[in-house]
């Protein structure tokens, strides 16, 4: 408030001297109505005060305005000397004025080192000024720069600043308010980072799934595809691992060694030596190499080798990508291994069927074919006989004929049996019923093949493996129906049964029997079989019969494929 004293002064002399010569003036002209001296001191005592109370109006007005300006520059200098930004305020030539606690702290440097803008920017101001006439709008620009500190070199920071001229030598100023970016690019450099990891786990992740649904395919080692498949999946672990060149290995028999069954193109180490990783129980790296062991059951089958690994073995996430291949391929030739057991068993479950279906119905009748044929020789070569028997021949070759035909009859079911008319490739529900029309037109017994609701769902949950036993569950129904029962008609029902179980239910005409009385006895032995099989897939079968009231045969089939104990 000190700096406007002598300008209200001079206010006052300079309008008291102003009213005072203007009413000099005017009485001069006026003086024939008054005294001289009487107006004279009148109006002068008159405008002087009219003059100090105008000045001390404009003076009160004056000094609030002041006070309010006084209070800014107290408020703008706390926060200038409290400001957790650094606040740098320059000269026209870069020279460092003043800076605030939050800039000795930021930079390391203290207003007495003589800074400049172009030690602390290292740049010249003139790019501040390139930058001002750049912004066309009136905020201030705000660009990325390096401070250079004291102690710890380049330090990212953010510059907002501003032109300004000086209230009283009207000098230009730039107040420069820096913003410490160090966190922001460090969070940024971690989000770069975590994108980049993401994507690369993205990327390895639709790989492995590829890896896997190839592998998946593979039941049989010694399909015709299978070598393809294997080619396909070993570029594939090249991309993900990033090695130079990739080999399966495969124990082509118990005895023998190891044979390089698929590798990627220009691989020429086909005759590894693995005998020196045959007690390997986890991968191995060795002369730049990666050599993956592949088990199950404690038995090494094969091995990966993996040519060019300087980068896997530092890198913990190549690790854990080589123990997801090594248990892909695990997984899958334990498969194939179970795969092949299963269809050796199926192999013989289907000629015991057959050896025991041939010699309980064909053998028999084929037996009494050759008896009746012997009787029909003794009748015919009988010495001393005055004649032929002729009707006891006829009867004979008629019972020939008959057996002949049942023979004939039984050898075409077990024919059609054996072909299997059901398409596996094709929905269950088709199969099921274009094997009931092919049944029907063979046997002439009706079969009616009703469902309840809609199976889409269920069939997702059958297996190969289990949709092969309940086929077989299916035809040896069938096939007792045509033999045992003689029945003209057969109901193949699917419906919903108990929680978590679905049902085929299978119901003929015939004459049935006392199952529960009857049960050990060797014709009803298919009924076991069928028992065993619903067992190998957690499922059971139901049995109901009694003479002249048919036969009802209900197969119990789990949603999920879980095996339960207590059926």
């Amino acid at each position: 408030m000190k700096r406007y004293k002598k300008y209200k002064i001079l206010a006052i002399l300079l309008t008291s001297f102003f009213i005072v010569s203007y009413e000099l003036v005017r009485h001069y002209t006026l003086i024939h109505f008054l005294p001289r001296d009487v107006d004279v001191v009148v109006s002068s005592i008159l405008f002087i005060v009219i003059s100090i109370i105008i000045s001390q109006v404009i003076f009160n007005t004056l000094e609030k305005l002041e006070r309010k300006s006084y209070q800014k520059e107290i408020e703008a200098k706390i926060m200038f000397e409290n400001s957790v930004d650094a606040i740098f305020v320059l000269n026209s030539d870069g020279e460092v004025l003043e800076m605030n606690g939050g800039a000795e702290l930021l930079s390391g440097w203290k207003q007495k080192d003589g800074l400049t803008f172009e030690i602390l920017f290292d740049e010249t101001l003139h790019s501040l000024r390139f930058y001002r006439d750049k912004n066309d709008n009136d905020s201030s620009p705000i660009i990325e720069k390096s401070l250079q500190t004291k102690d710890n070199g380049p330090t990212p920071v953010s510059l907002t600043f501003s032109f300004m001229n000086d209230l009283f030598t009207n000098q230009e100023k730039i107040a420069i308010i820096v913003r410490d970016l160090s966190e922001r690019k460090q969070m940024e450099n971690v989000i770069k980072k975590l994108y980049t990891e993401a994507t690369q786990k993205h990327y390895e992740t639709e790989i492995l799934y590829q890896i896997s649904h190839k592998m998946t395919s593979i039941r049989d080692l010694s399909a015709l595809d299978t070598q393809k498949t294997f080619r396909d999946v070993t570029n594939k672990i090249q991309r993900l691992l990033e090695g130079d060149h990739v080999a399966l290995y495969l124990k082509r028999s118990h005895n023998d060694g190891f044979s390089c069954i698929a590798s990627t193109p220009n691989f020429r180490n086909q005759d590894y030596d693995f005998s020196e990783h045959s007690r390997l129980a986890s991968y191995e790296f060795k002369d730049n190499k990666l050599v993956v062991p592949i088990q199950t059951e404690g038995h090494t089958l094969g091995f990966i080798l993996v040519e060019g690994t300087e980068q896997m073995q530092s890198s913990m996430q190549k690790q854990d990508l080589i123990k997801s291949i090594k248990q892909i391929f695990s997984i899958t030739l334990e498969n194939s291994h179970l795969y092949n057991k299963l269809r050796g068993v199926t192999i013989v479950e289907e000629r015991e069927r057959l050896a025991r279906e041939m010699h309980d119905g064909l053998a028999q009748e084929i037996s009494s074919i050759s008896m009746k044929i012997q009787v029909v020789k003794s009748l015919i070569y009988r010495k001393g006989s005055d004649g032929l028997d002729s009707d006891r021949l006829k009867e004979f070759v008629r019972d020939l004929e008959t057996l002949t035909n049942e023979a004939y009859h039984e050898i075409r079911h077990h024919l059609f049996n054996l072909r299997t008319p059901f398409q596996m490739q094709k929905p269950f529900l088709d199969s099921l019923m274009n094997y009931a029309d092919i049944f029907e037109e063979h046997t002439e017994i009706e079969v009616e093949v009703k469902v309840r609701e809609d199976f889409t769902f269920r069939e997702a949950n059958l297996s190969s493996e289990m949709k092969v036993h309940v086929i077989r569950i299916i035809q040896e129904a069938l096939s007792n129906s045509k033999k045992h029962s003689s029945a003209s008609s057969v109901i193949v029902e699917l419906e919903p049964a108990s929680v978590g179980f679905w049902r085929i239910r299978i119901e003929d005409n015939g004459n049935g029997f006392d199952y529960e009385m009857n049960k050990d006895q060797k014709e009803h032995y298919g009924l076991e079989i069928m028992k065993e099989r619903a067992h190998l897939f957690g499922g059971y079968v139901e049995i109901n019969s009694s003479r002249g009231e048919g036969t009802q045969i209900a197969l119990y089939i789990p949603e999920g494929g879980e095996h339960l104990e207590n059926h």
